[in-house]
């Protein structure tokens, strides 16, 4: 992905907090917590 950045300052980012940007999702995307997921069961039951 291509940001509009120079070289310089791609070399000089933090990769841990672009990694993150770059796979970031929607959150109906994203995984949900167990337990969370339990109780919604649990509810409905």
């Amino acid at each position: 992905m291509y940001f509009h950045w120079s070289m310089q300052d791609f070399d000089d980012a933090d990769y841990f907090e672009m990694l993150e940007m770059m796979s970031a999702k929607d959150k109906k995307d994203r995984p949900i917590d167990p337990a969370i997921m339990w109780k919604q069961y649990q509810e409905k039951g």
